[in-house]
């Protein structure tokens, strides 16, 4: 369930993960917020997932803090993560867990009460309400968590997300060869940028 925005939190108070690029840590303000609830909206095919993986490399080869535990659950049944290729921009194999749920607090709930993953993603959840999204909110920051929540569609203003902290598209533009990027909450001035990703 979607519901109205609110004001969003300030950068200022929270640690930033970084992406070791400068458009992606220019676009975030600095690097990802840890402690904050991110809402992407990555249309299947779309190859806007590729942003995150930038952070989930540093986090699980301890660039800029120590290596920790990254974890995505993927909502889809029948469609796999191919690992191998992440694993080939930068994801430790061994601190990288790859998991399936439909109903990811039915099914996985207790994951999200520990610190043990350092950055959470939910990929395309099939059943998430307000309380839901407000639950992540909470465990984010009490663990200085990043918890990222994955939509198969662009996010407007006109349904908004209390409980984010952040919200954003991304997506690949063929005619630049590059990946669009847009704002849609809590990134203040920084509306839009395009990002040519390393191959």
């Amino acid at each position: 369930m979607d519901c109205y925005d609110a004001p969003s939190f300030e950068p200022r108070e929270r640690k930033l993960l970084k992406a070791w690029d400068s458009t992606l840590d220019t676009f975030f303000g600095g690097g990802l917020p840890l402690s904050a609830l991110v809402e992407c909206g990555f249309p299947m095919g779309r190859e806007g997932r590729c942003i995150l993986l930038p952070f989930l490399a540093n986090l699980s080869q301890g660039q800029q803090y120590p290596p920790a535990f990254i974890l995505w659950i993927n909502g889809y049944e029948n469609l796999q993560v191919f690992a191998p290729a992440w694993f080939a921009r930068g994801l430790v194999p061994e601190r990288t867990v790859f998991a399936y749920s439909a109903d990811v607090l039915v099914d996985l709930k207790r994951i999200f009460m520990s610190p043990l993953f350092k950055m959470i993603v939910i990929d395309s959840p099939q059943f998430f309400a307000l309380e839901d999204c407000l639950f992540l909110r909470r465990m984010a920051k009490k663990h200085q968590q990043v918890i990222v929540l994955v939509r198969n569609y662009f996010l407007t203003n006109k349904k908004g997300n209390i409980a984010s902290n952040l919200r954003l598209n991304a997506w690949r533009d063929h005619t630049q060869g590059a990946m669009s990027l847009q704002a849609v909450k809590g990134f203040g001035p920084r509306a839009q940028a395009v990002w040519c990703a390393s191959s």
